[in-house]
């Protein structure tokens, strides 16, 4: 015996009948079934069935709604008991079913009340023990289900019931229907790079063109259905009075970068003169129209894939700014090689182009940090940096003059050190009267996107407690006629603050150690402002206390030392910022113990010879006269110098290992912009302890770069 196959839409199809059929014989058994108990003249029970589905588009139930794959649909039946002409209490609706037969189209997902059995697309409820049905009470069932198909079909429900004292039965049905068509949605957007704060995005309208810079197009085709679409055209009819097609093209299909060498790569038409076969005809294409066709490509899209096409247009001249130029993207998508583009989805899409340049912009920015801003904070003291940029866009203007009036606030003082950038040669005057107020004039040449950039210093005099710290600049542009053109004022502030000393240092250490023993210390301290700072360590030595840094505050620092005799040392230190601001010594003074007894007599093995004094710095040549290798030798070069009345110190520390014959070359710390002239007294000590010791002292006189050595 043959088994007989029946695929699930046939099998569907079945079931609708027998659905049908089966409401069919139920109606009329409930008609016949009243007319059995009901009197002459009585009006039999009755179920008024209403099937809805959701718009989410008009956010209301309606009778049909158009859908496309994969989406989500809600149906809402609702069923209304009328009684008979018996008006008892008595008389109510109960065991109701409610049968749902869904589209082949649609798959089942959820529904509220949960229904007693789903076989295939046929859902049922029996509802046994909800609340029973007086006459005019209605009750509701939500039921959602998936597009999984392009069927369109009606959607059926229908209920039964039996009204209690009666025993008659009622019947109800009612449908939705759920169209899927194939659908093309073209969608065209135009790049603005100043959109979504200056990240730039994919927008409908454009504001401005620069002559400079390519316009962005990217035209999105997007189809949804359940066949392949084989052949696609797609084309742009450009503005020609401003934009001109200037090729850049980036393509994406289903996702996927087609390059030019690919086979789904689309021919590229650009009018005028060209033609194109549409429906058997050949069509001119309008001047400054672009046309990508797939025609003769081997390409296909399915459902929900998209063709996606960058391009690149150039601005040719500026347009009346008052409205704006129409941009329009087509699409034409259709099936298969052998059909016809007559049988075609159509869609097309505009984007508004406003021709005309954006304002010329001026603004004054402040240095903070190593970025451009509106504001700073800074030291009174500082030198802080400001920056004023023009940037013009437009027709050309010949012979324009440029003034720029820049306002520092009483806090502010004018250096009289300027900088400035252009694009092109333009004379620069400085009219700048005095400390507060600067102005600078051009004249010259304007052309399109041309840009003009200030840079001056100005110095922090005071703090912004006594005055506001905002700084004013306002910018007048006139034409050869002497007309403005261009007027704007920006500014750009400084808060500034009083300079505090560094805190004063945390110093740690050892308590204890032998003669020549290296000991580390540590220092470390913090300051309000940031800066950086120096430490200055008295060693106990009765001779002057080294200066070390700069270094970034807050963080420890090692330090390390070695005492030549024995002895009990006191080690202190004090911080100083770059403002040369200092700290009170350590609060806490670290006692060192030397021991070591009495040292031997020293050796003459070490010698120092070749000491050069520059303004730059200090050299000298240590060198191992003994025959011993591996000689460690601490050596220090101090500076003293004395400037009328005052005395500065500077110290260079360090250390060497020498072989025997070898020699090292030592460098000291430069002097000139401690003290720039006067007398000084320079003393190197080589120690190799009781193997050599050796000492030069050079005397002289500095006046700037020059230094006389005695």
């Amino acid at each position: 015996m043959k088994s007989m196959k029946i695929n699930n839409k046939m099998g569907q199809k079945i079931s609708a009948s027998l659905i049908a059929l089966f409401m069919l014989l139920a109606s009329f058994t409930a008609i016949l079934g009243s007319q059995s108990v009901l009197a002459n003249g009585d009006t039999p029970p009755s179920i008024d069935v209403e099937k809805t589905v959701y718009d989410p588009e008009t956010q209301t139930w309606v009778k049909s709604i158009d859908a496309h794959m994969t989406d989500i649909i809600y149906f809402n039946i609702t069923y209304t008991y009328h009684n008979s002409t018996y008006q008892s209490l008595e008389h109510h609706l109960n065991e109701t079913t409610v049968t749902d037969l869904l589209p082949s189209g649609l798959q089942y997902i959820n529904a509220n009340p949960t229904p007693q059995s789903t076989i295939g697309n046929v859902i049922v409820w029996h509802l046994i023990g909800y609340p029973d049905l007086l006459d005019g009470q209605s009750f509701t069932i939500l039921l959602g289900a998936k597009v999984i198909d392009c069927v369109t079909s009606e959607n059926y429900a229908n209920v039964t019931g039996i009204e209690h004292c009666t025993g008659l039965k009622v019947y109800g049905e009612s449908t939705a229907t759920v169209y899927v068509p194939a659908s093309l949605d073209v969608e065209k957007k135009v790049w603005n790079p100043d959109a979504d704060n200056g990240q730039g995005a994919w927008v409908d309208e454009l504001p401005y063109v620069i002559q400079t810079q390519n316009v962005l197009f990217q035209i999105t085709s997007t189809y949804r259905g359940c066949g392949l679409m084989k052949c696609f055209v797609v084309w742009d009819e450009l503005p020609g009075e401003c934009l001109q097609y200037a090729d850049n093209v980036t393509i994406k299909i289903a996702g996927r970068t087609i390059s030019p060498n690919d086979p789904e790569y689309p021919e590229i038409i650009v009018g005028e003169g060209a033609t194109i076969d549409i429906c058997g005809h050949q069509e001119p294409v309008p001047a400054n129209t672009v046309i990508w066709d797939w025609r003769n490509r081997i390409v296909g899209i399915s459902d929900n894939q998209s063709v996606v096409i960058e391009f690149a247009t150039h601005v040719t001249q500026y347009c009346e700014c008052g409205a704006p130029v129409v941009n329009t993207a087509h699409a034409l998508f259709w099936g298969c090689m052998s059909c016809g583009p007559c049988s075609y989805l159509h869609d097309d899409d505009t984007v508004n182009v406003y021709c005309c340049p954006p304002p010329s912009r001026f603004t004054k920015q402040v240095l903070d940090g190593q970025t451009w801003a509106e504001q700073t904070t800074a030291v009174v003291g500082d030198l802080v940096w400001f920056k004023l940029t023009f940037t013009y866009h437009g027709d050309d203007h010949v012979n324009s003059t440029i003034k720029i009036l820049d306002q520092l606030p009483d806090c502010l003082g004018f250096t009289g050190g300027y900088g400035v950038f252009h694009s092109s040669d333009i004379q620069l005057v400085d009219s700048s009267g005095d400390t507060k107020t600067m102005w600078w004039n051009f004249t010259g040449n304007l052309t399109e996107s041309q840009t003009i950039s200030i840079q001056f210093s100005a110095l922090v005099t005071n703090t912004t407690e006594c005055c506001e710290g905002i700084n004013t600049a306002t910018i007048w542009v006139r034409n050869a006629t002497g007309s403005l053109v261009f007027e704007s004022l920006d500014t750009a502030s400084v808060i500034g603050i009083a300079n505090t000393p560094p805190s004063r240092p945390v110093l740690n250490g050892p308590t204890s150690g032998k003669v020549n023993d290296v000991l580390t210390f540590t220092v470390g301290s913090d300051d309000l402002e940031g800066d950086q700072v120096y430490y200055i360590l008295d060693w106990d030595t009765g001779i002057f206390f080294p200066v070390l840094g700069p270094f970034a505050e807050g963080v420890t620092r090692p330090i390390s030392k070695a005492w030549t005799t024995a002895g009990t040392y006191h080690v202190r230190a004090k911080a100083k910022d770059t403002h040369n601001a200092e700290s009170d010594w350590s609060f806490n003074t670290i006692t060192v113990v030397i021991t070591g007894g009495e040292q031997p007599p020293q050796g003459d093995n070490i010698t120092i010879t070749l000491v050069t004094v520059k303004s730059s710095g200090v050299t000298a040549t240590i060198k191992n006269n003994g025959t011993e290798n591996g000689k460690l030798i601490n050596w220090t070069i101090t500076v003293e110098g004395k400037l009328f009345f005052t005395r500065k110190n500077v110290e260079t520390i360090g250390n060497v290992t020498l072989n025997a014959t070898k020699t090292a070359d030592i460098t000291g710390p430069s002097h000139a912009k401690r003290f720039p002239f006067g007398r000084f007294t320079i003393t190197i000590v080589a120690d190799a302890g009781v193997y050599g010791k050796a000492t030069a002292i050079k005397t002289g006189f500095m006046l700037g770069p020059i230094v006389r050595v005695n």
